[in-house]
């Protein structure tokens, strides 16, 4: 493999990988690509400009290597590449980077847990993301260039992901079961599901209900009164 030496170098190239390379290439960012197969590589940056593929033996010349890696496999990755003079950042909302940082007390480990869903994130940019106070600034800056940062407590994003997934996962299967006990037809609850609902709840985020959702919304506002 022809290698190049990039700045950062990105690791994981599952949805949430897939979704911030989208973004950083339309704002003509140069990531690094790093993957043990290098056929997946070589496909992934097929569809980015700015991409680049990364060895195994590049990964010590990169500055910043960022980890969009399931939580379960962050802590090998580490182990097999142990690089003191790089900067990793650990996206897992599920692993808090204070535990790895007292595995790992020789590296230099940062969060920057992302606020919402991957899709959403791949579709319409606009992330938001949170980190520690004293995040490296170059950090902080290429994540603000595909979104907003905050910096506070990142471990409060894996709270705030959990309870988003549980009561959405929660109304849909309401609504389904609703639905299916009124003997609907599946590609209306399919509609419901996929198109109402979500439209529904960005209105009442935005305040822009109309007649109708507002006096539902009202009503609902009410019964947690009682």
């Amino acid at each position: 493999m022809y290698e190049i030496m990039t700045r950062i170098t990105l690791v994981g190239i599952g949805r949430l990988g897939s979704s911030l390379m989208k973004q950083w290439d339309q704002t003509n960012e140069e990531i690094g690509v790093f993957h043990p197969s290098e056929e997946k590589v070589k496909g992934f940056i097929s569809n980015y400009k700015n991409g680049t593929p990364v060895s195994i033996k590049g990964l010590p010349n990169t500055n910043t290597i960022i980890m969009a890696l399931p939580a379960t496999r962050i802590a090998d990755f580490l182990k097999q590449n142990h690089h003191s003079q790089v900067t990793f950042v650990n996206m897992a909302t599920a692993l808090k980077t204070s535990d790895l940082q007292k595995e790992f007390p020789e590296l230099q480990i940062v969060s920057m847990k992302f606020v919402g869903h991957s899709v959403d994130l791949f579709k319409n940019g606009e992330g938001y993301f949170i980190t520690e106070q004293q995040s490296p600034d170059d950090i902080v800056d290429l994540f603000t260039r595909i979104g907003e940062v905050r910096k506070g407590d990142p471990e409060i994003v894996n709270e705030i992901n959990k309870l988003a997934t549980y009561y959405g996962i929660k109304a849909a299967v309401e609504l389904e079961n609703e639905l299916k006990l009124k003997n609907y037809d599946q590609s209306l609850i399919n509609r419901a599901l996929s198109a109402i609902t979500p439209e529904v709840i960005k209105s009442y985020q935005r305040k822009d209900l109309g007649h109708f959702a507002q006096s539902v919304a009202d009503e609902v506002k009410e019964s947690f009164k009682r």
